[in-house]
């Protein structure tokens, strides 16, 4: 879920809360029930119109990795708070393993603020609830992310979503659009019943989808995208609370069969919209003698680099000569 990188004295983050999730729902006490293809048709109209209805949130959400045949792993615990399309906050705690000696740290902890302007993001080492090191970094969303994507500002950590930089309803938008729903079944459990929305990659939906949300990106870029995304994740799976179709589970994983598949569940909980939310949470002052670093430079010029309409270089010395080949 998260990989840190050092290289030439620069450090780097990169969170990706899209993967495959390994189920955490309660155990099916009978068979599940495949729901006609009327009722479906109703409940994913329900779904989505629940979802545009979303003007703010807060939710809590646990991360788990399974891989292979090995157990469960909670991964990380997070707090989602936004303001749909506009503004978003994420608090993430990661802990330590316990075979993994990191001295007297606990746990990292991860905060990333999508404010009116910029997007702060603030990582720190812990011992408990002490700070043992913290650090900071901003970027400019004005000259990053578009005016119609306000999550994409072209930065390793990922906010939600396949793509990146989804909020909690954009999420689940995405998934619907680029694996269409082929089933929908009820099934019992301790907890209550929970209608399973099983849906499968469409490579081309997913590709018009990437390349409208990304226009600078390369098309053979936005193909490995897809390609991983078949490798790894062709499946997903919504799980949806029956009696108020609020989403408790999120899934992706692969369909082939192998010791070294990897899945990973988002689970909801906490659930509240449309709720009045401070300002106060989309800004950010850093702590007194706190070094920040403004990355929106670094972070232009990969774009700029990445970009499908950036000029080719050309090598003249390489270039083919027309002159004519002299007879001897």
């Amino acid at each position: 879920m998260s990989v840190f990188m050092s290289q030439k004295g620069q450090w780097f983050l990169m969170i990706a809360l899209v993967g495959t999730l390994a189920s955490l729902s309660p155990s099916v006490e009978a068979a599940e029930k495949v729901l006609p293809d009327k009722q479906q048709t109703k409940l994913l109209k329900q779904f989505r119109t629940w979802l545009k209805s979303i003007k703010t949130y807060s939710v809590a959400v646990d991360a788990i990795i399974k891989v292979g045949n090995h157990k469960k792993k909670l991964v990380g615990m997070s707090k989602l708070s936004g303001i749909t399309d506009k503004r978003m906050r994420i608090e993430m705690t990661m802990p330590f393993p316990k075979r993994v000696h990191h001295s007297v740290y606990t746990h990292r902890m991860l905060t990333i603020i999508y404010g009116k302007r910029w997007q702060w993001v603030v990582t720190g080492m812990y011992a408990g609830k002490v700070a043992k090191t913290q650090r900071c970094m901003k970027l400019d969303r004005k000259k990053l992310a578009p005016p119609n994507e306000p999550f994409q500002a072209m930065y390793t950590v990922r906010g939600a979503g396949v793509s990146a930089g989804r909020d909690f309803p954009g999420t689940f938008r995405e998934l619907l659009q680029i694996y269409p729903v082929e089933s929908v079944t009820l099934a019992k459990s301790a907890k209550g019943d929970v209608y399973k929305l099983r849906g499968k990659l469409d490579p081309q939906a997913a590709y018009t989808y990437l390349e409208k949300i990304s226009p600078w990106m390369k098309p053979t870029m936005i193909k490995m995208k897809i390609k991983m995304l078949k490798r790894m994740a062709d499946i997903a799976m919504i799980h949806l609370d029956a009696k108020t179709l609020h989403p408790v589970e999120l899934t992706q994983l692969s369909s082939k069969k192998g010791t070294r598949n990897m899945s990973t569940t988002m689970r909801y909980k906490d659930l509240h919209t449309n709720i009045a939310l401070s300002p106060k949470m989309f800004t950010y002052t850093p702590k007194k003698g706190m070094a920040v670093r403004d990355i929106t430079s670094m972070l232009l010029q990969r774009k700029a680099m990445l970009s499908r309409s950036a000029p080719q270089k050309t090598t003249p010395s390489k270039a083919p000569s027309t002159r004519p080949i002299p007879r001897r």
